[in-house]
């Protein structure tokens, strides 16, 4: 019921103060992009509902070419990379701890003429963390032999 409570309130203070709130300029050609971002979650039924999962990280993007292609798919491209130091795998038995880093993050900045901006984005990295994880909850899974 609290959380029930305060994913309500945090949903009700997103939608009052939401026209208030302006982001930076859009993609442009030359541009950089610094964000800090964090995400998490937490396993719902079966084996891993009581497994959660919490990340912190930078990112630090480069907008590599100005406004181009056809109609609905013009944008921009960008190149950026992820440090994720802070990654914990809450778990029946103990917590894993790690960090990871994605080099490779590919972005496709639509165009539009609203104050979103839609995007494609394709990335990968590693991640390594310092203790095991239990066996259903490990990163990769193992491969069944």
């Amino acid at each position: 019921m609290r959380l029930l409570r305060f994913c309500s309130a945090i949903l009700l203070a997103t939608w009052i103060f939401a026209p208030a709130v302006r982001s930076q300029g859009r993609p442009e050609s030359g541009a950089h992009e610094i964000e800090l971002w964090t995400g998490g979650g937490r396993g719902a039924t079966g084996s891993t509902s009581d497994t959660g999962v919490w990340n912190a990280g930078l990112r630090y993007g480069w907008v590599l070419t100005g406004p181009h292609g056809p109609g609905f798919l013009r944008g921009t491209f960008e190149y950026a990379v992820d440090a994720a130091p802070v990654f914990l795998v809450v778990q029946r038995g103990n917590t894993a701890f790690g960090a990871g880093i994605n080099p490779v993050n590919l972005k496709w900045n639509f165009e539009t003429r609203g104050s979103v901006v839609p995007y494609l984005e394709l990335g990968g990295g590693t991640l390594s963390v310092a203790e095991l994880c239990s066996p259903i909850t490990r990163f990769p899974p193992e491969p069944l032999r």
